[in-house]
């Protein structure tokens, strides 16, 4: 099996290659920055913005590719609209292109986000359906344009849409998850603590690195063709929730502080997804949240 990762040095292509790395799996992971690491592995520099660059590629034939070059940061993507529309949309047309010319027979799997769903205003766990409407940031618009170019450019080749809700673990930061557990932890011997939120009423649908790494996995090698699938825990989980576990772990009290600055008119209010398709393809969610806490917090305060 030969295994194509388009932008293996963010978060989840990092541990997604540690996890195939145990495994019989040749492997070229593509990244703007070169990047070392043992096993069966070899490391492209490649932007995806750059369509020359895709050259590199072209005396490979892939069984499988998995497309995880993004912006990432709805937030981030308000003021850097054009940097966030050239690298997820730009980004993926030049693969697209490259894929149908070079690897046609490759199954093509795109990671999208359930940032698809920000505008749909429904509490209710969000099916995977196809046709949504329009999203508030620059960076969900760029996901669910993406998943609609594939739709149109790959509609006689096999390809499969995942739309990860929260994704958590150790060296994930810049999400609601990570800034909670931080201030926890930067409050040191402090017993009694104020921890800052924005809006504490959000809700949000939380999966451990480890999980989704296991279940990409499945949905690789399983996933139907042309189907689109939620990888979510389908747990509604208030943002405060992230305090009452984390005070327990590390023994101490809190008083929640709304601040201001941290309260944004793009943000969601709930993203919860059905779960559903991707239970019934196998996929299995071991680490509930509290267990996923208390990892993030025993790697940060070991890396101290």
């Amino acid at each position: 099996m030969k295994l194509l990762i388009i932008g293996v040095s963010g978060f989840i292509g990092n541990h997604f290659l540690s996890h195939l790395l145990k495994k019989k799996i040749n492997i070229i992971g593509t990244s703007r920055k070169k990047i070392s690491h043992s096993g069966n592995f070899k490391n492209i520099k490649l932007d995806v913005t750059k369509k020359k660059d895709f050259i590199k590629l072209e005396k490979y034939k892939f069984d499988y590719i998995i497309y995880l070059a993004a912006f990432s940061s709805p937030s981030k993507s308000v003021k850097n609209k054009n940097k966030a529309l050239s690298i997820n949309i730009g980004g993926l047309r030049n693969t697209i292109a490259y894929y149908k010319k070079f690897t046609p027979k490759a199954k093509f799997i795109y990671v999208s986000s359930s940032a698809v769903y920000e505008n749909v205003r429904n509490k209710i766990k969000f099916k995977p359906i196809k046709n949504l409407p329009n999203q508030i940031t620059p960076y969900g618009y760029s996901k669910y344009q993406s998943e609609k170019f594939i739709e149109r450019q790959c509609f006689s080749n096999n390809y499969i849409i995942i739309r990860p809700f929260a994704i958590i673990g150790a060296n994930k930061y810049n999400d609601v998850c990570s800034d909670v557990i931080q201030q926890f932890i930067n409050s040191g011997l402090k017993k009694n603590i104020k921890i800052s939120l924005g809006n504490d009423k959000s809700v949000r649908d939380f999966v451990y690195i480890d999980d989704f790494t296991k279940g990409l996995e499945v949905l690789m090698k399983k996933g139907k063709h042309k189907g689109i699938y939620n990888f979510s825990s389908g747990i509604p989980t208030k943002i405060t929730q992230l305090c009452v576990i984390a005070s327990k772990i590390l023994k101490k009290k809190y008083l929640i502080k709304k601040n201001k600055k941290f309260i944004r008119n793009i943000d969601t209010s709930y993203l919860v997804g059905d779960n559903q398709k991707i239970i019934e393809l196998g996929c299995t969610l071991k680490v509930n949240l509290k267990s996923a806490i208390k990892k993030i917090i025993t790697n940060r305060l070991n890396n101290l």
